[in-house]
């Protein structure tokens, strides 16, 4: 049974940034992507939930001023904002806290529901801040059960510290496979003309899918050890891996789903 439902990331700050690079570096065009192709005008107004290190808030501003982004966070996020006056920060935790009701024309959010105890709930709140014909972009992980020292086509491998790091996830209550429920939980809220792509790549040592993996075993390396996960020696020797540029992973699975609200 999972330990808690609180954001497994919660109380680890020193990686964040590392993170939020990582991951600005590895989706964010595929994201702005989907985005254009949703055809959002001049002057719409946006929510990006769990803006994390604001990357796509900020290029949200310049797409739609001036029409108005608000970025949230269940902290109140803390990025670079200047000479975006049409950008607004706001504390607010998509769990447990409602929306305003069709207040925007595009909702956002990126691995932020696979941490929610009650994603469907979140999704909800989501659909509800729409107006009518509003769109919504929803993008999750999914990853397959792993299994230690799994030998891939192509000479990928699965890392000990892999299957640790999901082991922690899973007892904490994150949802590994959330992104193949992405439409189904649209669908239950009148989201229509859903449509989606998953996306995975191989990612090679040093490169952002290695820092992305360092920071979250970084992140969660106590916990793992302490847990009987992994051996502390085990760690580090995965974590020299991360550096050796020989070294190839699978990627997760990044399930982008759009629709709009009717």
């Amino acid at each position: 049974m999972p330990d808690t439902h609180g954001y497994i990331f919660a109380d680890e700050h020193d990686r964040s940034a590392e993170r939020f690079r990582a991951l600005s570096e590895l989706y964010d065009a595929s994201t702005t992507g989907y985005i254009e192709r949703l055809g959002l005008a001049r002057g719409c107004a946006c929510l990006e939930i769990g803006a994390g290190g604001g990357s796509i808030a900020r290029w949200l501003a310049a797409l739609v001023s001036p029409g108005r982004v608000v970025a949230t966070d269940r902290d109140m996020p803390a990025f670079d904002v200047s000479g975006l006056a049409n950008l607004e920060l706001l504390g607010h935790d998509i769990a447990v806290e409602s929306l305003p009701a069709a207040t925007f024309d595009f909702v956002h959010a990126r691995l932020v529901l696979m941490h929610l105890p009650e994603p469907e709930l979140a999704v909800s709140r989501m659909v509800r801040a729409l107006r009518p014909g509003g769109r919504v972009l929803l993008e999750e992980f999914d990853v397959p059960p792993l299994t230690s020292e799994a030998a891939w086509d192509g000479g990928a491998t699965t890392l000990r510290t892999s299957v640790a790091f999901r082991a922690a996830m899973e007892r904490s209550g994150v949802d590994m496979q959330c992104g193949r429920r992405l439409p189904g939980m649209m669908r239950a809220h009148r989201v229509v003309s859903i449509g989606g792509q998953g996306r995975m790549s191989l990612w090679t040592g040093h490169s952002a899918g290695a820092h992305l993996m360092r920071s979250n075993y970084v992140g969660l390396k106590e916990r793992m050890i302490d847990d009987g996960l992994i051996l502390a020696a085990d760690f580090d020797a995965d974590l020299a891996r991360l550096d050796d540029p020989e070294f190839v992973a699978v990627s997760p699975t990044m399930w982008s789903v759009w629709g709009r609200l009717p």
